[in-house]
């Protein structure tokens, strides 16, 4: 992407930048919010309110600037002492801007004088925290502000001090803005070639018929425009709809759990928390959890020695589906050929050697799991559940009680303890906010296929499965380098972390604004032996797949499976 005067820039031999919204943006959408967040992380209730009229009466009547003194001597005595915390929470938030960055560091490759100049009612130590933190120190040969004197561009004194300081006529300097009057209209009238890099408008959400206005959009809209340059498709989706999924699951996950405590990260849906915590040091384990192995090891799901009790069609369609998946799985499949009753009257027959294999395996991922965990309180790491599988099936295997930690939970369970960022309590009306959620936690092993003392991986996975492992790895990196980002912006985690949003926010992935090409090859699968796929974005043909969704949704909520 370049800037489109980048060419007549290169003709200058003294170019100035304006700092906010144009060199470094902050992680929100507009200003006053950094003042909600203190107001939030301090407990400071009324601040951001107080803090804009502080501001606005300290401009009254002045042909000039105001500093960040003046502003607080009109604050409320109960809130000053939030001015450190102010300077202190920009110079954390403040991130470059990763074009208009490259666009500054070329200019100064290539011998130009680059200076700074912004109207800004922040000190110079703290603007200049707020540079070096961007890393435009070695960019910077002079920074105008207008706190220092109170000249601004807006009524164009500070142009001219930037041109008698640098001792150069107005048709030597170009200057790059995103203000249409600060930066272009009065620069241009004084004879500087003016540059708009973007005008404010454009800060505004840009999903206003869908994204609520809170604290979590702003985060999500204003952290969008962020994604480093000359990185992939891939990398950029991980980064703008999966990394804000992950890193608010991790804030979830951190504040809640027992910080002594062994993760286990489930299969597959916690593979990517475990890479982002375990180079935090979060003492965690990897662990097969699926529903495939409870079906094939548990025997609370299916009984070693005897033929489950089934007491219509529909359920002896289901288990005789359950019984095909868990012979293939363990090795029988043999014992999985002719029809329903041909496969029943064959396990039937050979049930004690299936149980035998079953009862052992299960003892060897018991022994193998306990080993791991020791005596430490267990935390379970998964994406999303309705009955809970993984959290039963761990639980048998441990021979003791976990505590799940779930992104979305479909129902509610009493027998369980468990906790949960999204608990859906209703029918499941928008099966995308489950999906999307697993599309980007789901890691890049293929299906399991098999269990033979660990592991055995499809081989010869569907062609969107083996694109996705083949990219995985763009697509986790920008998940994590937005995650380690927002925790350095945020060291109390995501602010304000409202699943709805963030949920509605990666379904977004598929517009217009992100990356249809990608996600309109992907598909999902919602069995234990993924045999049954659907596009991650559903499509008309798959109109009675979504019905049977909807349907199964509203018995699960009516009936309380």
């Amino acid at each position: 992407m370049r800037f489109p005067g980048e060419d007549t820039l290169s003709r200058f031999d003294t170019v100035s930048f304006d700092i906010f919204d144009t060199l470094i943006r902050r992680p929100f959408m507009e200003p006053t919010e950094v003042f909600g967040y203190i107001e939030n992380r301090f407990s400071a209730e009324g601040f951001r309110k107080a803090r804009v009229k502080a501001e606005r009466e300290s401009r009254r009547g002045k042909d000039r600037d105001v500093t960040l003194d003046e502003i607080y001597s009109c604050l409320p005595g109960k809130f000053r002492h939030l001015k450190d915390a102010e300077c202190k929470t920009e110079i954390r938030v403040c991130r470059p801007d990763p074009h208009m960055s490259c666009l500054a560091k070329k200019l100064k490759t290539q011998g130009k004088r680059v200076v700074f100049t912004s109207d800004m009612y922040l000190p110079r130590n703290v603007v200049e925290g707020i540079v070096d933190n961007c890393g435009y120190s070695d960019v910077c040969d002079r920074l105008f502000l207008s706190s220092d004197t109170g000249d601004t561009k807006y009524n164009g004194r500070l142009f001219k001090t930037v041109l008698k300081e640098l001792g150069i006529e107005p048709s030597q300097l170009a200057h790059v803005g995103d203000n249409k009057h600060s930066d272009h209209d009065v620069p241009t009238s004084m004879g500087i070639s003016a540059f708009l890099c973007s005008e404010k408008s454009s800060r505004h959400r840009p999903f206003p018929f869908v994204m609520d206005q809170n604290m979590t959009s702003s985060v999500l809209c204003a952290t969008y425009r962020l994604v480093p340059e000359g990185e992939n498709d891939w990398y950029s989706l991980g980064w703008r709809f999966g990394g804000p999924l992950l890193s608010s699951y991790v804030s979830f996950l951190e504040k809640n759990r027992d910080p002594d405590s062994k993760v286990l990260y489930v299969a597959r849906d916690g593979y990517p928390v475990m890479e982002y915590l375990g180079k935090k040091g979060v003492d965690g384990s990897y662990v097969h959890a699926q529903r495939i192995m409870a079906l094939s090891l548990s025997e609370d799901v299916l009984p070693y020695d005897s033929l489950p009790q089934m007491s219509h069609a529909l359920e002896r369609r289901n288990r005789t589906r359950d019984i095909r998946t868990m012979l293939r799985f363990i090795g029988f499949g043999d014992v999985d050929e002719g029809d329903d009753a041909t496969v029943m009257k064959n396990y039937g027959d050979r049930i004690e050697e299936v149980g035998e294999v079953r009862r052992k395996a299960m003892e060897r991922f018991s022994s193998d799991l306990r080993r791991e965990c020791g005596d430490k309180p267990v935390e379970l790491a998964d994406c999303t559940t309705m009955k809970y599988t993984s959290q039963r099936f761990v639980e048998e295997a441990l021979g003791r009680s976990v505590t799940g930690n779930y992104v979305v939970t479909l129902r509610e369970c009493d027998d369980l303890r468990y906790r949960s960022m999204h608990s859906k309590k209703g029918p499941m009306l928008g099966w995308n906010r489950v999906n999307f959620p697993e599309f980007f936690f789901c890691s890049p092993e293929t299906p399991l296929k098999g269990w033979s003392d660990g592991p055995v991986y499809d081989d010869d996975p569907p062609g969107w499965e083996k694109e996705r492992a083949e990219n995985f790895g763009d697509l986790l990196r920008g998940m994590i380098d937005y995650a380690h980002e927002m925790d350095d912006m945020f060291p109390d985690g995501f602010p304000e972390a409202d699943y709805r949003t963030l949920a509605d926010w990666s379904i977004l992935s598929r517009g217009k604004f992100g990356y249809p090409d990608i996600i309109r090859r992907m598909k999902w699968a919602s069995d234990p032996d993924h045999g049954e796929w659907n596009y991650l974005s559903p499509r008309p043909s798959e109109f009675p797949t979504v019905v049977k969704r909807l349907a199964t949704g509203a018995a699960n909520w009516v009936f309380r499976w």
